[in-house]
This record gives structure tokens, sequence and C-alpha cells, in this order.
């Protein structure tokens, strides 16, 4: 013990100094795997506004999962490396001379040991840190100079540019992270969708439906729908008491404030928490009156079937929909929006196994094809189907990198009762939902563009048809006017 003692207190005294900057290092390398896998379409800008907003109704598996790959499991290697030799040494001391000159050798490495983990440690930060491009990107945000992009190309929503010929219900399902490209039977065999493939001779299809800038997560993607602008968020606001202090479009007249103000009853239904991202918040502020979310489902619909880590699957989401169509006054239009969850990348439900795939992650997005067709062959009974406009939208290409992919990929897209554009062609993203759905119920938008979108069922161009290769460049600038919105200040 009389020789463990002052070791024991050297090495840990000495170690120390190294300890942080070889943790710091091995956190990059492992956090930006993690990055990698899970949050690969990410931009800087969409991180801060996430992490900005609540985190009610998060997949407490990825918060796992970060914790023990990218804080604990560093932690232990740091640990490890730093009192390795020192570790090593604490047997040769105690043995015979035999071995004293291993011991000669530890001793000299020792003797440079800190210095030189210091040292690596802090070139691998460095180069690490080169790869993170959202920190380049929130550099270049605190940089940026205004611009007036923006004031050129945006239309305010108002009433007077919107008029409702004939007021046709509308129901957009929003499906996570539904591709065209799983219909790839090249790549994947066989399509993973057929079902949709069933429905799609009926309706109409554009082809091109980018993840566009800003809009590539769930509630980004929801709010781009609803407002034809992508969300806004610059560095100082990097902390901010998970969005109490985040304003979520004030005083923007956006797709549920229009069908509100023009006698439609509004309703979301979602089998996650309803203020996961602050979108709860947003859809209350932005006319949706009624949000049915799976605290609703538990105690307003009885609904006995558990529910996973995040929530509720989506058959259960599929049948509360139909419950909330049929208590519908149908003397007065309505506008449901139905969010799905269980196709979320690294998200294993508790789903039924079709035999259909060996692939679970292919299994999961076949039983949510058939959920949507067999909730789409119930609408086909109601006497008001054929005045009802349905949207089928994926809310962005799928994160992560659970199973490979084709190189090229789009959104998945389909209306069923719209009307026939000049053509399906069309290269989109999401903002330019806005007017579309809205062109698809038949209304009728004076340009029609609202905020940054344009309809893809005009012949108007979009933005992304205007500016293929320069349209991310020209939007990453600051805008008054895009803060103003925000009320950024």
């Amino acid at each position: 013990m009389s020789i463990l003692k002052p070791l024991l207190s050297k090495l840990i005294c000495k170690r120390l100094y190294a300890l942080p900057f070889v943790f710091f290092s091995i956190f990059l390398i492992c956090a930006y795997k993690y990055m990698q896998k899970y949050f690969d379409t990410t931009t800087a800008a969409e991180f801060l506004f996430f992490i900005n907003t609540p985190m009610e109704g998060a997949d407490k598996r990825l918060i796992h999962v970060f914790i023990n790959k990218c804080l604990l499991n560093p932690l232990l290697y740091s640990i490890s490396i730093c009192y390795a030799t020192a570790i090593l040494s604490l047997p040769l001391k105690m043995m015979n001379k035999q071995m004293a000159f291993l011991g000669t050798i530890l001793q000299k490495i020792k003797k440079y040991e800190t210095i030189t983990l210091i040292t690596l440690s802090i070139l691998v930060s460095v180069f690490y840190l080169s790869k993170f491009s959202f920190l380049k990107e929130l550099i270049a945000m605190h940089g940026a100079a205004y611009d007036t992009f923006y004031e050129q190309h945006f239309v305010q929503p108002a009433t007077q540019n919107i008029q409702f010929p004939h007021k046709k219900n509308l129901i957009v399902i929003v499906v996570e992270s539904l591709e065209e490209t799983f219909e790839n039977k090249d790549f994947f065999g066989q399509s993973l969708i057929p079902h949709l493939e069933l429905l799609e001779p009926e309706g109409i299809k554009f082809t091109n439906f980018q993840n566009g800038w800003r809009t590539t997560y769930t509630a980004a993607s929801i709010m781009a729908l609803f407002s034809g602008v992508p969300t806004n968020v610059i560095g100082k606001y990097f902390v901010n008491a998970y969005g109490e202090n985040l304003s979520f479009l004030p005083e923007y007249y956006s797709l549920g404030n229009i069908l509100q103000s023009n006698g439609y009853q509004t309703y979301s239904v979602q089998g996650s928490g309803g203020n996961f991202s602050g979108l709860g918040n947003f859809l209350i502020a932005h006319g949706i009156e009624h949000i049915i979310d799976n605290k609703e489902m538990e105690t307003e619909y009885n609904i006995a079937q558990p529910q996973d880590d995040w929530g509720y699957n989506d058959n259960v989401v599929m049948d509360v929909s139909k419950k909330v169509i049929q208590n519908i006054d149908r003397s007065k239009p309505y506008f449901l929006l139905i969010q799905t969850l269980d196709t979320h990348f690294n998200y294993e439900t508790h789903i039924p196994n079709h035999g259909k795939f060996d692939n679970s992650w292919y299994n999961t997005i076949y039983n949510t094809d058939i959920q949507i067709y067999e909730f789409i062959k119930w609408l086909k009974t109601q006497p008001d189907y054929e005045n009802t406009v349905v949207a089928i939208v994926g809310d962005h290409l799928r994160m992560g990198n659970n199973f490979p992919m084709p190189k090229e990929r789009f959104v998945y897209n389909l209306f069923l009762n719209a009307p026939k554009p000049k053509t399906t062609v069309r290269t989109f993203s999401q903002i330019d939902l806005f007017p579309t759905v809205l062109e698809a119920m038949g209304a009728e938008i004076k340009g029609h563009q609202l905020g940054l979108g344009v309809s893809v069922f005009s012949n108007k161009k979009t933005l992304l048809e205007k500016y293929p290769d320069t349209l991310v460049q020209k939007l990453s600038k600051r805008s008054k006017l895009n803060e103003k919105l925000w009320k950024i200040k």
C-alpha cells in the first residue's frame, strides 16, 4: 500500500490536466457520428430552432442514445486513455527486477504523456470542429448582411387575395418521412408503398418535391405548409427557455386562419404530444380550434391500446381521425390535419408484422401505407367524399441511415379530388404547399402565390424553378422582412 498511495495521488492529479481535452475530442468524434446517423439532413438554423422549442412528446430513445454515445462513452474512453499507462505501471512496480525495463519504457512515455495527449486532442478537436458544417453556418448567420430577396419575392397573405367559389372540405395527411423514393422497385426489389400507388391513378402526383431550406423536420415542414415561409432563428436565440420567447409567425394570416375566417371547422389529430417542437402553440395561434393528441386520445376517446414511447401508432391515429370526421357538423366545411408517426427514423414501433418484408423498417413503412389506404377507402364511403380534397404529403426526406437509400430522393405527394393541372412535372418544396393545397380545393389566389410559396397547380414558376442552383444561398442571407415576420429583434 505504501507504493500505491503516492502513485495514485500523482497519476490522478497529473492526468486531470489532459482529461478534459481528451474527453472533448472524443465527444466531437461521437457527436459527429451521431449527427450523421440521426440528423444528416438538418441545417444549423433548423437545429437552433429545434432546441429552442418544447421537448414535449420527443422520442426519448434519441436522447438516451445521445447520452450513452456522446457523453458516457467518451467519458469512459477518455479516462481509459488518460490513465492507461499509469494503471499498467502499477503491477510492474510490484514485480521483480526482470520486468524493470518495461517500467522504464512506461516511465519515459509517461514523462511526455500529458502534453502529448493534450496536443493530439486539440488537433483532433480542430479537425472534427471543421467537419461540423452547421458550425460554419452559425458563424455565417451571425455575420450575414441584410438582403432584399424576401422583399422582392414575398406575397403577404390577405383576405382580398383569396376567394372560395366553392368551399370544399380539406384533409391534409402529413406522413412522417414519406418519400416517393419508396416506390423505387429497382432499388428495394418491390415498392414499400404499393397501396398508395393504387390510389395514384385517381389523383394528382407532382414530380420533384424536394426538401426545402430550413424545412427538413416535421414542425418546420408543417409551419411552411401553413405559411409559405421557412422557419427563422438566428444565433443569439441559442437558448430561450424551451420556446417561451420564440414567436411563431404572430399575426400571420396562415392556412388555418384563412380557412377558419371562411367558416371552416378546424381540427388536428396526432398520436404524439401536441406541443412537441412548439407545434401545438403554432397551430392554436394559426386557426386550429381542436387539437387531438395522445392525451386527448387516452382521456376523451378512451383508447385502450398501449402507447409506444412517443405516442399512439398510425392505426390509432387513423381510427380517431374517422371518429373526428363522423362527429363533425357536416353542414359546415371542415379542415382536418392528420400527422402520422410510425415511419420516423430510428423509431421501432409495436405494429403487426405483415410478413411482406424481412426488414423491420420496410415493414413499418408498409404498415403506414396500409393504414392510409384503408382510411381513404373508408373516406370514400362518406357522403361528402366528392366534396373533400385529400392531400397526402411527406413532411420531409427520411433522416438518418437505418437502411441504404438511392442517391436521387424526393418527398411524396398525392392530391385526391383536386383539379387537373396542365403539367405535373414541377420542382417545389414545403413552402409551396401553402398556396398549392388552397388551389387544390378550388380557391382562387391572386398571382397564385402566398408567402414565398407558389401553387404547383398553376403555371407560375416556383422559387426552386427560378433559382435551382442559388436559392439556398439567396435565402440564407438575413432579411429584415423575415425577422419582422418572426418577431426577431
